[in-house]
């Protein structure tokens, strides 16, 4: 489920929208990829020890969070997907003044030989009461609130551990529909998490891989009167993947963020000698 903390007034209806599709995917060779990546020989060995009191600093955290927003951004600016969305209607608890938590009920939601390819949460803002209204004498009204939403993932030993989804200011005077993406969240509960990655990625706790399949045309004039080879289908287009880890340095552990290119695949097309041809 999510957990929403804010300093608005938010109306209790929430949905989560999901875009499937049959696209397959696959995580082989992941592990190996960010190894090299790194290069690094091997997965750290870290222990739960080294997780104790270990805090994010808030230079490394919103640096991670520029990443985050530079993919959202693309991600907005790519064509609509409200034809094919499917709602998946939520319910809210509230936890006190400023958080909420929004629980969804996924059984049965996708449909079989699907994957999802894009999830958003959508939160209605009511409009502001009068009575907190920004006062206009105060030298410097407040007109801006922020929203952060986390995902929770509820752990073995009872605890919980949040991921930051998405953090954002909203104009407290607007009311209306936002949108969060929360695509690596949904596609962590549809996959098993991958053990090696324990104590070592911080965020995204959850990653999908897709990866390009299926038959091309084959225009006979190009490969035989130009001796082109055959078209296969390939990634055309793709998009890096920020990312939270540790890194052991002797005794002490540190975090790092970087953001790896080409890991989230966006587009698929055929190619002929590497060329594209859509």
């Amino acid at each position: 489920h999510f957990s929403l903390w804010n300093f608005l007034s938010w109306a209790l209806t929430s949905a989560l929208f999901l875009a499937a599709t049959s696209a397959g995917f696959s995580e082989k060779g992941l592990k190996q990829i960010l190894l090299e990546k790194l290069k690094l020989p091997d997965v750290p060995a870290l222990q739960m020890t080294d997780l104790e009191n270990l805090v994010i600093p808030e230079n490394i955290r919103n640096k991670y969070m520029s990443m985050l927003e530079r993919h959202r951004v693309k991600r907005r600016a790519s064509p609509s997907l409200a034809g094919i969305l499917r709602g998946v209607p939520g319910n809210a608890g509230k936890l006190d003044t400023t958080r909420q938590n929004l629980i969804f009920d996924m059984e049965g939601r996708i449909p079989e030989n699907s994957e999802v390819t894009m999830a958003e949460l959508k939160l209605f803002k009511k409009p502001l009461e009068k009575k907190h209204l920004p006062s206009r004498q105060a030298q410097r009204p407040v007109m801006n609130a922020r929203v952060t939403v986390y995902w929770v993932q509820p752990q073995d030993n009872g605890t919980n551990r949040t991921s930051l989804i998405d953090s954002r200011l909203v104009p407290i005077m607007e009311s209306g529909w936002r949108n969060f993406d929360v695509t690596q969240a949904v596609h962590f509960w549809l996959k098993t998490k991958l053990t090696w990655t324990q104590y070592w990625i911080i965020e995204p706790a959850g990653y999908q891989a897709y990866h390009c399949m299926g038959s091309c045309w084959q225009p006979k004039s190009l490969l035989h009167h130009f001796g082109y080879g055959e078209r296969s289908c390939a990634v055309v287009e793709s998009s890096p993947l920020p990312m939270m880890y540790l890194v052991k340095k002797g005794n002490y552990t540190e975090i790092e963020v970087a953001e790896f290119p080409n890991m989230i695949v966006e587009k698929c097309g055929c190619i002929m000698d590497n060329a594209a041809v859509i």
